[in-house]
Formats: C-alpha cells, structure tokens, sequence
C-alpha cells in the first residue's frame, strides 16, 4: 500500500489541490490489482459554510477517478453524500466516525497495491490509519 500523507492541513483549496494530484497519480505494473483510495476527514474551522464546503468536495471526489472514497468525522460525511448525489456508486463510499476503532476498519478496507490518499485537518488525527496498517495500534 502507498500512503500519500497530506493529513497535516485541509481546507477546500487544499483538498482540491490533492484530488488533482492523486488524479495525476498512476498506477504502476506492480499494482496491477491497485485501487486509488481517497481517506479523507474533517476540514475544520470553516465557519457556516462548513457543511456546503464538504459536500461540495464530495462532488469533486465523484468526478474524480477515485475508486473507493472513506470518510473519517462529522463533517466529512457530508464528502460521502455530496459523492453519492454526484453519482459515485454506493459500494465505493464508506463513512466511519473518528474512533481510534474506526481506523483498524478502515485498514482492513485497504489491499495491497492500493495507493492512499490521507487528508484532514490535522485535529483529525489520521495518522491513526497509518498505525493501524503497520501494527502500531490504533
């Protein structure tokens, strides 16, 4: 699994700036079963426009080549509905909370060859996902 880290700072010009990085990305020979999975939480401090922001991401996720979108937090559950009213089919989005639990969840979605994007804002704490996947616990 390749993990992009960009779970330090997230605000929607920045989670804009990801998607069409991640969709630049390509995936190599030896990932030939390789999924692009965009795990993205909470853009915290956005006032009153929190919930349209997210959804609107949600929108842009969906026009994306993203295979499989997992949202972590509240606020980015609005991401997985914005997603899903863009089209995005129903088995490709997952939404948990941001449960030390959920990310041992979140890990057993993953197989090799995929290549992560990890985004939030960093009082969402995702580097959680990253221990869960080398067994540093959650």
């Amino acid at each position: 699994i390749t993990i992009i880290n960009d779970a330090y700072n997230a605000n929607p010009a920045s989670m804009a700036a990801a998607l069409e990085v991640f969709k630049l990305r390509k995936l190599t020979p030896a990932q030939p079963n390789g999924r692009k999975v965009a795990v993205l939480g909470d853009m915290l401090e956005l006032g009153t426009q929190a919930e349209q922001l997210h959804y609107q991401l949600g929108q842009s996720v969906a026009a994306s080549d993203t295979d499989l979108l997992i949202t972590s937090g509240p606020l980015a559950e609005h991401i997985a509905r914005g997603a899903l009213e863009a089209g995005m089919n129903k088995q490709t989005v997952k939404t948990f909370s941001n449960d030390d639990a959920d990310f041992a969840k979140i890990a057993d979605l993953l197989r090799p060859g995929d290549t992560v994007l990890l985004k939030a804002s960093r009082a969402m704490r995702m580097e959680r996902l990253i221990r869960a996947l080398t067994g540093g616990g959650a």
